[in-house]
């Protein structure tokens, strides 16, 4: 296939892009500079730019693909976040519209908002509360509303948080530091949920979403749930720990946060005290009926490298 990439020089697109050129793919990505691209094949075409569209680089970029595999944000700065996901999701929308076949967002269960509990499904209420969530709501309007009138078929994917060795989410690897200094306990009552999706399995559940042709337009959860009891052990045992840690109540620990959730580096704000007690489930059987996905690493499996990595990382800054 005749494949486009944005985002390609970050965690997920670059893996992507890797595993697209092994399969013998043709490849075009959008860079702001040559050198950001590690990758090499002949297969490989690099177009300067980004997603301001700026000198015609991202009609460049659509022209004779079929696939448009749209990986790029802004997930930290929030400055930028309207003019990166909004803007730039139009702006390439509107290149896109009537030059390929498929678009393929990644998106997140971030549009869903941040809920305590409740079960999920691509048919929920959009919900977005932050500006990142908000932004990429908006693109996915944005990718719908462009595809009318035979525009291009898209496909939506929403994965929950990506764990990789390289992921950009450290909150595991916090985690695991905690446990490892005895400094975990339980909050509330037992069975919180966990949500991750192993990079390798987002993979190929994006090119999945690619190589359908059965379903004209399409929106999909992806996800792989644990309880938060069920993590705690995995992570334990890669750490050679006993699985005894104290559970308390959360109330006192919300007071606190409510009032010192203001102070930087505060360690139970109220997101982290979410992560630890929500029992939010993001059902998946959508993407495993229609495109018949499955995991193709677990969370166990997943888990344990990225322990073995952690103590290996240690066990070089005590000897450095």
């Amino acid at each position: 296939m005749k494949i486009g990439i944005t985002g390609a020089t970050g965690y997920i697109g670059n893996k992507l892009l890797d595993a697209l050129l092994k399969e013998g793919h043709r490849v075009t990505v959008l860079a702001r500079k040559e050198s950001r691209i590690t990758s090499t094949s002949e297969n490989l075409k690099i177009v300067i730019g980004d997603l301001s569209g700026k000198l015609g680089c991202l009609e460049e970029l659509v022209q004779d693909i079929d696939i448009l595999f749209h990986c790029a944000a802004e997930t930290r700065n929030n400055a930028i976040m309207e003019e990166v996901n909004v803007q730039g999701t139009k702006n390439l929308t509107f290149a896109a519209k009537g030059k390929i076949n498929r678009l393929v967002y990644l998106s997140s269960v971030g549009i869903y908002g941040s809920p305590i509990r409740g079960i999920f499904d691509e048919e929920s209420k959009e919900n977005p509360k932050n500006i990142y969530e908000k932004t990429k709501t908006k693109a996915e309007h944005l990718i719908k509303k462009y595809s009318q009138d035979g525009g291009y078929m898209y496909t939506i994917l929403r994965p929950c948080k990506v764990m990789g060795v390289h992921s950009i989410d450290r909150d595991i690897f916090r985690l695991i530091s905690y446990i490892d200094k005895g400094m975990f306990f339980y909050l509330g009552p037992a069975g919180a949920s966990t949500n991750y999706i192993h990079v390798d399995n987002l993979i190929n559940a994006m090119k999945l979403c690619a190589q359908t042709d059965n379903y004209q337009n399409s929106i999909y959860n992806l996800c792989d749930r644990r309880t938060l009891e069920e993590l705690i052990e995995i992570i334990s045992d890669g750490l050679e720990r006993k699985n005894n840690y104290l559970r308390l109540p959360v109330l006192p620990f919300r007071i606190a946060a409510f009032l010192f959730g203001i102070v930087p580096r505060y360690p139970l704000n109220r997101n982290r005290l979410d992560g630890l007690t929500t029992r939010v489930v993001y059902n998946t059987s959508k993407i495993e009926k229609e495109l018949g996905y499955r995991h193709m690493i677990s969370i166990e499996e997943g888990l344990a490298t990225l322990v073995k990595k952690w103590k290996n990382k240690k066990l070089k800054e005590i000897n450095s």
